[in-house]
Parts: C-alpha cells; structure tokens; sequence
C-alpha cells in the first residue's frame, strides 16, 4: 500500500520556494483588490455620470440607433425587451381608461390638467376607480414595512389610500 505524500510545512521550504509563493499570493491578491475597485467603479459609474445613467436608461427602455449621413448603420431594439424582462406595452405610461388588475384608471402618472386651483398639474401616482372594501396590497419586500393612509378626499374623489 502507498503512503501519500507529507505537505510540507511553510518554514522547511527553500527561501527561493518561499520567496516565489509570498510573490505568487502577492499578485493574487492585487488581482482581486484590482477586480473589487472595478466592480465598484463599474457599479458607481451611473450614479457619479448622471449622463451615463441617461445612456443606461435609453438602452434598457427606448433602444438605440445610430445614423450615418442619414443612414441607419446600427439599430436594436430595447435591451429590457430583447431580454424578455418587460414586453414593449409596460414602457408606456399609464393613463385615464386604461385597466390594472380589473379597474379602471381615473388619472395616470404624469402631467394633467390641475384637478383644482393651486393643485399640482404633476401627478405622480395612478388613481384607480375601485370599490370599497377593495382589498390593498402594497408592492414592498416582504420584510419591509408599509404605511397606508385613507382619507376622504373633499374635492370630489372620494375614499382615498395613500
């Protein structure tokens, strides 16, 4: 029967072996360093370049084309939708008439006509037309907490949860 072979402790090898061994973990060792201020860099860009984010969007959502004098030499599609992550009809804004889940949009995001004087042209939610005692669900992470606040809105809306 063979006996495997006994590894060696660091201090018996020649200080040449050594010598080589710290120089190989030394390297390895930047390389990581290198590859994480990378990662970071790359993860930071398109918060420190505000312009880089704009870029990132318009590829995700809108795609890109690139012309020539003119001519069409690059075009592609939405990455989010050649990656199948959202079909081309979720890129659209929702608005007045359309459904979600069953109910009617009232107001969609976005600017409208001020509901009253002094109110914000600005919308930035989506009012839906349910009725009482629709059940609420509250898109979060399943460990984060949601505040919900109803009201009686006087200008005419109604029951209102924020």
């Amino acid at each position: 029967m063979q006996s495997s072979p006994v590894k060696p402790a660091f201090d018996e090898l020649s200080p040449d072996l050594q010598w080589a061994i710290a120089q190989r973990r030394e390297r390895f060792e930047l390389a990581i360093q290198a590859g994480a201020i990378g990662l970071v860099a790359l993860i930071a860009a398109p918060i420190v370049l505000p312009a880089l984010n704009r870029q990132m969007d318009i590829s995700l959502h809108e795609g890109r084309e690139f012309k020539v004098f003119g001519v069409t030499v690059y075009q592609s599609e939405p990455a989010l939708e050649r990656w199948g992550v959202m079909p081309p009809e979720a890129l659209k804004p929702v608005q007045a008439g359309d459904t979600i889940a069953g109910f009617p949009v009232t107001s969609g995001y976005g600017l409208r006509q001020s509901p009253c004087p002094g109110c914000s042209s600005d919308h930035r939610g989506v009012d839906l037309g349910t009725p009482t005692g629709t059940p609420l669900y509250a898109p979060a992470a399943k460990s984060s907490r949601v505040t919900v606040e109803c009201w009686t809105d006087s200008g005419g809306g109604g029951l209102v949860a924020d």
